[in-house]
């Protein structure tokens, strides 16, 4: 099952695991065997997403730390971090609208060179 990081500061981290999503059960274990950590303040699990907020002192517990608590609680995830997850959402919207502006510019352009010599 694929999981990766969508945000993560020190104290704070979004993973996104995919084996939550739709499961509300599998979110409710995720929830326990994190929160079950000394250091880790926060659980918040949403399966519609399959989405995982935790919040943690950074002085106490490490990502690697985070991420290897929930293999006993049976998710044998394979994270994937290079580059982030959102950051394909952000470049690949970027790159639309880039593309889009473009076209209209032109697309815009070509209209008026061709209205200028009739």
């Amino acid at each position: 099952m694929r999981a990766y990081t969508t945000h993560h500061i020190a104290g704070r981290l979004r993973l996104k695991l995919l084996e939550i999503k739709n499961r509300p059960q599998l979110a409710a274990r995720a929830e326990t065997a994190l929160g079950s950590l000394d250091g880790v303040t926060s659980v918040k699990a949403n399966s519609l997403t399959g989405s995982l907020l935790i919040q943690y002192d950074a002085g106490m517990l490490s990502l690697a730390s985070l991420r290897h608590a929930l293999q006993p609680a049976g998710f044998a995830a394979a994270f994937d971090d290079a580059p982030e997850a959102g950051q394909f959402a952000s470049s690949a919207l970027a790159e639309k609208i880039v593309e889009i502006f473009l076209e209209k510019i032109i697309s815009r352009s070509a209209v008026l060179i061709v209205g200028t010599l009739l």
